[in-house]
């Protein structure tokens, strides 16, 4: 049997877990502002696999983690990539 606290951390948990965030950090001496927005799908127990970016308050793009690397066909610079994935990573971590 399942305590009631049990059930409101394991709902808050999740529900955290499809919250909004923002990031914030310079790349190649530019400054950054990023609303990801978590996808409601998920593989894995404990991150989304696919989210939504506004990037700097207006440019969108997707961003994805697959198996073994973070990609997004709207964004083209994979380091890029790369930085936001491992930033978003961390949040879940």
């Amino acid at each position: 049997m399942v305590a009631a606290a049990d059930k409101n951390f394991v709902y808050e948990f999740f529900v955290k877990e499809f919250e909004p965030f923002k990031l914030r950090f310079k790349y190649n001496g530019d400054p950054y502002r990023i609303t990801v927005i978590p996808q409601e799908e998920s593989e894995n127990e404990y991150i989304p696999l696919n989210f939504n970016l506004i990037i700097n308050g207006s440019k969108l793009a997707v961003i994805s983690c697959t198996k073994d690397k973070w990609i997004s066909d709207s964004i083209k610079d994979q380091d890029f990539v790369n930085i936001i994935g491992y930033y978003i990573y961390k949040r879940y971590e």
